[in-house]
């Protein structure tokens, strides 16, 4: 099953540092020690082999096992002996062997072979040189072995991968869970945090499976984790998941939490059902410490940016509130539709649309003071942006053409106003407003910069009009005007 949040995007202007770094990590690790593994690990098995090891503890490792168990995993050693070929069989057993940590422990203690068996010294020797050569393979010396679990390697088996398709899907995961978690409860909190889901996800899997001596590596145990925590942070709040099935794919929106025993049912239903080398325990771990950290964190009143997890479900309540309000207008319900934006506005001061809206509603009242506030604060925002400016033009000439008695703008506005419609090439309404300031003989060094601006845009198209803006700056900035000349 693949499932995964599709609720938001990142924010690169506050992008997730701690969720890019940790990639950065286990690509460079992964690229740095870990390229040879797989070659490395198959010369192990040969020098297996090569050196005889095989003829000691092979025989012993069969007895061993007909002994405290008829079957291995549903697989039966007396019919795989007879029905294999015997190079075969020799290289299975040695696989059943190495994964058999109780025997593997009781081997290096010295239970299996004794200091009395006539070829103690021999394949001490020999055993010496086989755990060499397994040792120098990273992800089996760094990962982590639930019957020899180093301490040390909780953490660093969170950065062995074993092979490049497991690193890619892990950043994948690992990205599209990490920029939400790490964004909703902040990098300080989130990076021992991630590290302790890690290790949660490493105890479940050494506990449950104390015998084996499989080295469970990868950062999928601690990105299961940012699941489990994305599940909690979430809650009852219903997010938009991508859910591949089998043939089965689709969009579903559903309560996040729902997805917490989803997840771990799954990984517990995979591990004793389904036979597969991915480590479905280090998952259900993952997700249930995970789960527990922010259960915890809630608890101790640790802050949650409950803002950012709530953002989607207020674009959608904004969106659907704001649709209402145009269908009051269309049904010229300036009353309703004015409370509606009113409110609106309040929520959200920034909005263009809304003003927008207000200022559509109030204009049905020239004279009124919130056809004069409404194109004020539209004509005051500080966007320099193509669509702002543009908007903004709009509603100056509308504003200039309807206000009753005329329009109250003050000489701080016009003068911005000019300037962004002259970079825009919007010249005409440009002129008109510096016709006004020349007019009313106000001086500043706005108008200056404006009358250098409409000079140098309009000298080669109109340059009737750009000799009188010239002769304006002679007035008010000589310098600046022969230097224009030059």
């Amino acid at each position: 099953m693949l499932c995964f949040p599709m609720e938001k995007k990142p924010d690169w202007r506050h992008p997730p540092v701690i969720t890019i770094l940790l990639i950065v990590i286990n690509v460079v690790c992964f690229l740095s020690f870990q390229l040879d593994d797989e070659v490395e690990s198959k010369d192990a098995r040969q020098y297996y082999f090569k050196i005889g090891l095989d003829k000691i503890e092979l025989p012993r490792f069969y007895d061993y096992a007909i002994k405290n168990y008829a079957y291995k995993d549903g697989m039966d050693l007396k019919a795989a002996k007879e029905n294999l070929e015997k190079e075969k069989f020799e290289y299975m057993l040695s696989a059943e062997m190495f994964s058999d940590g109780s025997f593997m422990s009781k081997l290096h203690n010295g239970e299996i072979i004794t200091k009395k068996d006539p070829v103690f010294v021999k394949w001490k020797q020999l055993r010496k040189k086989a755990d060499s050569k397994w040792n120098e393979i990273t992800y089996y010396r760094y990962g982590l072995k639930p019957n020899k679990a180093d301490i040390e390697t909780y953490i660093t088996s969170m950065f062995l991968h074993a092979g490049f398709e497991h690193l890619f899907w892990n950043m994948v995961f690992l990205f599209l869970f990490g920029f939400i978690v790490e964004m909703a409860i902040g990098w300080k909190i989130f990076l021992p945090a991630y590290l302790l889901a890690g290790i949660g996800s490493g105890l479940l899997y050494v506990l449950m499976e104390s015998d084996s001596s499989i080295p469970g590596i990868g950062a999928s145990g601690a990105i299961a984790g940012l699941a489990g925590m994305y599940t909690v942070l979430f809650g009852l709040r219903k997010v938009r998941f991508f859910v591949y099935l089998f043939f089965y794919f689709d969009m579903v929106r559903l309560p996040a939490i729902i997805m917490l025993p989803v997840w771990v049912g799954y990984e517990f239903y995979n591990h004793y059902f389904v036979d597969s080398s991915v480590n479905n325990l280090a998952h259900a771990g993952g997700y249930i410490t995970g789960a527990w950290i922010i259960v915890l964190l809630k608890a101790f009143k640790r802050k949650v940016n409950e803002d950012y997890l709530d953002d989607e479900i207020q674009k959608e309540e904004f969106t659907k509130q704001y649709l209402r309000g145009q269908q009051y207008l269309a049904a010229l319900e300036f009353d309703k539709a004015g409370k509606l934006f009113s409110e609106l506005g309040e929520a959200h001061p920034e909005n263009m649309d809304i003003k927008r809206s207000l200022f559509n509603i109030s204009k049905v009242e020239p004279a009124s003071n919130n056809f004069h506030r409404y194109a004020q604060e539209l004509l005051s925002l500080t966007g320099v942006d193509a669509q702002t400016v543009k908007n903004q033009r709009e509603v100056f000439t509308e504003y200039v053409a309807k206000a009753r008695p005329g329009p109250k703008l003050n000489q701080s506005i016009l003068t911005r106003l000019a300037i962004r419609f002259a970079k825009r090439g919007y010249f005409d309404e440009a002129d008109r407003i510096v016709r006004v300031l020349l007019k009313n003989k106000i001086k500043s060094n706005e108008i200056v910069e404006l009358l250098i601006l409409l000079i140098q845009n309009m000298k080669i198209e109109k340059p009737d009009k750009a000799r009188q803006y010239h002769a304006e700056l002679m007035l008010l900035a000589p310098e600046k005007a022969r230097q224009i000349l030059e």
